[in-house]
């Protein structure tokens, strides 16, 4: 069984990037990066840690329904004005203006591999029906959800 994710919501709020060695973007960064990157219509896929555990687990729980399958999983797909929209709702903020062009030339010099990443989704991207996943587990966590749970604990600073 080999349990396919998407980006991890996570990065949000702790967000971690590799390209040789480690290095850490302040999440403050992170939506401005990805509605940089993203094209206009691309749908993009994300889900927390948290809903990768709850389906492993799910996945141990029912070998028989999961025995030799891939299993692709989400919690949310939405386009970076959906989520420039999502963003401005939970927290009342308003995200700054990002030059596509510029962040685009400037995350293939600061990180190759995450540009390769964005560049993979919006060309092909994932497509995947998130709907029967929410059946599986009615408690799968949407972009809304994640960062209402954030700004709520007190922990959303940046933006």
């Amino acid at each position: 069984t080999f349990l396919r994710e998407v980006f991890f919501m996570d990065n949000f709020t702790q967000p971690v990037m590799t390209s040789g060695a480690k290095k850490s973007m302040s999440p403050f960064w992170v939506l401005p990066t990805i509605i940089g990157m993203l094209d206009k219509s691309t749908r993009f896929h994300m889900i927390t840690v948290q809903d990768i555990a709850w389906f492993a687990a799910d996945v141990f729980s029912h070998p028989e329904e999961f025995i030799g399958k891939e299993l692709d999983v989400a919690g949310d797909v939405l386009t970076a004005a959906e989520m420039k929209a999502v963003y401005h709702k939970v927290t009342g903020r308003r995200l700054p203006p990002v030059s596509r062009l510029l962040m685009r030339l400037m995350l293939r010099i600061v990180n190759p591999e995450s540009a390769r990443q964005f560049q993979w989704n919006n060309q092909r991207g994932w497509k995947f029906d998130i709907a029967p996943l929410r059946q599986r587990h009615a408690g799968l966590v949407n972009f809304e959800t994640f960062l209402r749970n954030y700004y709520d604990a007190g922990s959303g600073q940046g933006g």
